[in-house]
């Protein structure tokens, strides 16, 4: 309606003086100003969200906050040194995939039983764990009828030989967490293959102690 309006404005100033000319060119101002400031305030509006629009979209995924990449370099740092610590040589290969093994281990769920990127131990099958195991189960546990499982890690090397071994998650009776480590650390195990020949990593195992009916 104003665009048309200056339309017919045009049409009747061809018609007049000087004194029309002026009123003419009021009228036509006062007819576009406000539709032309409020395009410029829509332009600046739009430009502005384009420009904020365009910075949220080159914004990557945050990183990982300080905190959280610290106790992730102090995770890995504790794993490096158990492995260290079993005997695994520094600066080699196997010290830096036993302690991202490690690592794994330790974030992962005890109670998964297919936990992602976690070997579960198998015994050598010439190896019958309950019987091997039955000296080990303390004397006192069996009068006090105490049963409960244990979760360990194993470090098993290539010939199947526990090299390190800890404590996942407690049967919350230390004795019975004991007894299955004495137990397993000095059992057979299969290791780890790796394109055809076994290597030593980390595994873990599920050990519970229960009294006979």
């Amino acid at each position: 309606m104003r665009f048309r309006a200056a339309i017919c404005l045009v049409q009747r100033h061809s018609k007049g003086g000087a004194a029309a000319h002026a009123r003419f060119r009021a009228r036509i101002s006062a007819l576009l100003a406000v539709p032309i400031l409020g395009l410029a305030a829509m332009v600046t509006s739009s430009a502005q969200g384009l420009a904020e629009g365009g910075a949220d979209e080159a914004v990557q995924a945050p990183a990982p906050s300080e905190p959280h990449a610290a106790a992730e370099r102090d995770l890995l740092a504790e794993a490096t040194h158990q492995c260290t610590s079993i005997g695994v040589p520094a600066d080699t290969p196997e010290l830096r995939d036993c302690a991202a093994g490690l690592v794994r281990l330790i974030q992962s769920d005890p109670d998964d039983r297919t936990p992602s990127g976690v070997l579960l131990a198998r015994a050598d099958p010439h190896v019958n764990l309950g019987e091997a195991c039955l000296p080990y189960f303390p004397r006192e546990s069996r009068e006090r009828h105490e049963q409960g499982m244990v979760v360990l890690n194993m470090y098993v090397d290539a010939d199947g030989r526990v090299r390190g071994i800890n404590v996942r998650r407690s049967s919350g009776i230390p004795r019975l967490d004991t007894a299955a480590i004495r137990c397993l650390a000095v059992q057979r195990w299969i290791p780890r293959a790796s394109d055809g020949h076994p290597v030593a990593a980390w595994h873990r195992v599920k050990w519970t102690w229960r009294q006979d009916p």
